[in-house]
């Protein structure tokens, strides 16, 4: 999801005019666009539909035509993908983990340009990392924090140090390791804060050399 994210600033630039019937969209309309639905579809969630139709009514209406079952299909294949990575505070609190990953992506593009695609490789690789190991292994508590254990951010730490390496120096690629592995365990939203952070620290880094 992370990597899908970077997408619009990766692709759209590589594409010819001639595919647009008006204008090449700009990445930072892409980025704007994506905010913007997924804070609808948040709100959505905690909030519930402004109609008065329950769900099943509004598939029944849907199923009675073929495009109506086509956006059904649609909507329960994102639903059930959405599910599979919701972790649990946002089933009671709806898609934030989503949001905040558009959120901290598309603010960082805004601020660092094309800087920001360092804060989407940590996201890609430390939150796994740190998330898949802790869960597994992870025993000790990082200090103070209530979720983050020491297993795991030096898994995160470690995941991201190679990718950090292809284009920092050693000393560098250390500091921007630690920086991700850190901002996700101490963060208190990591697909926010992380991108963010680290991409931070990535344009502070260039304009300090």
């Amino acid at each position: 999801m992370a990597l899908l994210l970077a997408s619009p600033a990766l692709v759209i630039p590589l594409l010819p005019e001639k595919l647009f019937p008006l204008q090449k969209p700009d990445p930072a309309w892409v980025y704007g666009l994506l905010m913007v639905i997924t804070a609808w579809i948040n709100a959505l969630r905690v909030k519930g539909p402004a109609v008065s139709l329950s769900p099943e009514e509004l598939e029944m209406l849907l199923l009675k035509t073929p495009m109506g079952q086509r956006v059904d299909a649609a909507v329960k294949w994102f639903e059930s993908l959405a599910r599979q990575l919701e972790r649990e505070y946002e089933k009671r609190a709806g898609w934030v983990g989503l949001m905040h990953g558009v959120l901290g992506v598309g603010v960082s593009y805004f601020l660092f340009g094309p800087i920001f695609i360092w804060g989407v490789l940590a996201l890609a690789t430390t939150d796994v990392a740190s998330a898949l190991v802790g869960a597994k292994i992870g025993r000790r508590r990082m200090p103070l924090a209530s979720v983050s254990t020491v297993e795991g951010t030096l898994a995160g730490f470690l995941a991201f140090l190679p990718v950090a390496c292809l284009h920092w120096t050693p000393l560098q690629a250390v500091l921007l390791s630690a920086t991700a592995a850190l901002s996700e365990a101490y963060g208190v939203e990591d697909n926010l804060e992380v991108p963010f952070v680290v991409s931070f620290v990535a344009w502070l880094m260039t304009r300090l050399a």
